[in-house]
C-alpha cells in the first residue's frame, strides 16, 4: 500500500516493461550456432523470490517476466534451457562468476556496467522503478551515507551510477540497511520497489520509514 501511494501507477507501469519481442533477431549468428552446438542445454540462473521479473513457483519451475522472455527465444530459435532457483543475489551472482550458470537474471542493465565487470548483456527487458527509504533526512542531504547490502538486487549498480559520490554503509542483509536508516547510521537506502515490498510485509515495524520514489529509474538484462 505504501509503494501505491507514493507510485499511485505502480501496477500499470509494470505492464509495460515487458520483453521487447521487436528486437530478437531472426538468426543467431554463426559464432552462437556453434556455442549452442557445443554446449548444448543453456543454464540460466534466476532469484527465486523476486517478481514479477522472476520466480520458482509452487512446481519448481521458473516464472515472471524472465521466463516469459526466454520462452520466446527458445520458440524462436528451438534453444533449451535448464533453470536453477538461487534464495540470495550473491549466491547467484557467485554461480555466474564461477561459471555454474550461463546465464543470470537479474543483472543491471547498464551497458558501461557490464563492461566494466567483463559480462555481456542483453537488451533490457524490464525498467525498475526503484524507492528511497529514509528517517526524514532533507532532500540535500539525503545521499550523503547510503546503506547498502549485496543482498539487494541492482541496489550497488543503480548507485554507482546515479550517486556515485555517495558514501556507503556496508550492512549484512536487506533488513540491516533498514534498521541503519532508522538508527541515523545512514541517510537512505534504496530499494527496488517490487523487491521492497517483501520486507515491509515481514517487519511491519520497517513501514516507519519514510519512502518516496527515486528520480531515477533503472532496468534489469540477463547477463
Amino acid at each position: 500500500e505504501q509503494i501505491l501511494t507514493v507510485s499511485p501507477y505502480y501496477n500499470e507501469e509494470l505492464q509495460q516493461k515487458y520483453f521487447h519481442y521487436g528486437v530478437i533477431q531472426q538468426n543467431l549468428t554463426q559464432e552462437e550456432t556453434d556455442w549452442i552446438a557445443e554446449h548444448g542445454t543453456v543454464r540460466v540462473g534466476y532469484l527465486e523470490q523476486y517478481l514479477p521479473y522472476c520466480a520458482q513457483d509452487g512446481d519448481g519451475a521458473m516464472t515472471g517476466v524472465a521466463e516469459t522472455a526466454l520462452s520466446g527465444i527458445r520458440e524462436q530459435y528451438g534453444i533449451s534451457f535448464s533453470y536453477t532457483a538461487y534464495s540470495s543475489y550473491p549466491d547467484l551472482t557467485a554461480a555466474f562468476e564461477a561459471g555454474d550458470i550461463d546465464i543470470m537474471i537479474p543483472a543491471s542493465g547498464d551497458a558501461w556496467l557490464a563492461e566494466q565487470n567483463d559480462y555481456l548483456m542483453t537488451e533490457s527487458i524490464a525498467g525498475v522503478s526503484m524507492s528511497v527509504l529514509s528517517n526524514g533526512a532533507s532532500s540535500d542531504k539525503l545521499f550523503d551515507c547510503v546503506a547498502v547490502s549485496d543482498e539487494i538486487p541492482l541496489q550497488k549498480a543503480y548507485i554507482s551510477i546515479n550517486y556515485p559520490n555517495a558514501k556507503l554503509l556496508e550492512c549484512g542483509s536487506a533488513k540491516a540497511c533498514m534498521q541503519a536508516v532508522l538508527a541515523g547510521k545512514a541517510s537512505c537506502t534504496v530499494f527496488d520497489s517490487s523487491y521492497l515490498q517483501i520486507y515491509l510485509k515481514n517487519n511491519p515495524t520497517l513501514q516507519q520509514l519514510h519512502i518516496t520514489q527515486a528520480q531515477a529509474n533503472t532496468s534489469i538484462a540477463f547477463a
